[in-house]
């Protein structure tokens, strides 16, 4: 048994320090980094969807303008949340210390509308500043991720999807410029009786099937719309319908036995971290040298 754990040994140390197994080594947490950055820098880059609505059924054009504003303000309220919870997590800040509307968190429709009514990100941020004992980066206005265009385009009054495609192809396919600047990626058709009749579909015209953001928002905003208004139909009362809208399942993580002190959570993270490093080190040398050690100790 000592011979074949000499062995094993020189094996080890013949493969295990080798320029191919320490290149190894580096290359799939520098693959993993280079993969997580590329999706980073395209987030960072994306430019805001532009889509054009046809609405021949009347009043859901200004639903989804009430929509879009509505994503602004989620899109902004989740950076805000985002960046407390982080300075909490890191011992900077302690958020119960912020007026009410600033803690992160679920909020009601009050709270949320007394967010934007008091000055948005910029009020909050000074809000912050005020209990913070350390100058804090700035938050900018997150990106806007939907704008509805008007573009004045010939169509019969009963263009079908197809038709409307043709007419928009060359904003489709950036060939004729878009108010505001940058590609349509989009056309919503929404036509006569939609909504009253479950037969009527709307359309959703676009050059890139795979691109699926504002086909599903948009049918988010119509699917909601329509079922508020099945429910209101039926009797239930306006306030007890937002009632119920409102309501947020609240679920924290706490870990047994623990206080919530900083020691702990950098405990924790310990916990977390060298069982996944310790993993990975042990996938890196199976899949590098195991066969190669195997074969050598066979011989």
């Amino acid at each position: 048994m000592s011979a074949i754990l000499q062995i094993i040994s020189h094996e080890y140390r013949r493969y295990i320090f080798t320029t191919g197994f320490l290149l190894f080594l580096l290359f799939v947490p520098a693959m993993m980094l280079l993969g997580a950055s590329a999706v980073v820098l395209q987030e960072a880059t994306q430019t805001v969807k532009s889509f054009v609505v046809i609405d021949r059924d009347g009043g859901w054009t200004d639903v989804i303008d009430a929509e879009l504003a509505t994503d602004e303000e989620d899109s902004a309220l989740e950076l805000w949340d985002n960046f407390v919870i982080g300075l909490e997590t890191t011992g900077v800040i302690d958020p119960s210390e912020l007026p009410s509307p600033y803690k992160p968190g679920p909020r009601t429709d009050e709270e949320r509308q007394a967010f934007f009514d008091q000055g948005g990100l910029e009020a909050a941020q000074e809000a912050l500043g005020e209990i913070s004992e350390v100058q804090l980066p700035p938050l900018e206005t997150p990106r806007q991720r939907f704008r509805r265009v008007d573009i004045d385009v010939a169509l019969a009054d009963d263009a079908d999807a197809q038709a409307v495609g043709d007419a928009f192809i060359p904003y489709l396919r950036g060939e004729a410029d878009v108010p505001g600047g940058g590609r349509l990626n989009g056309v919503l058709l929404i036509p006569e009786g939609f909504g009253d009749d479950p037969d009527v579909r709307a359309s959703f015209v676009t050059d890139n099937i795979a691109d699926t953001a504002i086909r599903s928002f948009a049918s988010g905003v119509l699917g909601t719309t329509i079922r508020t208004q099945a429910f209101l139909e039926a009797g239930l009362a306006p306030e007890e319908l937002e009632r119920i809208r409102a309501l947020r399942p609240g679920v924290s993580v706490v870990k047994a036995g623990s206080t919530g002190e900083d020691g702990e959570r950098l405990k924790a993270a310990i916990e977390f971290g060298v069982p996944l490093a310790l993993t990975y080190l042990l996938f890196v040398v199976v899949i590098s040298v195991g066969g190669m050690m195997l074969t050598n100790t066979i011989e």
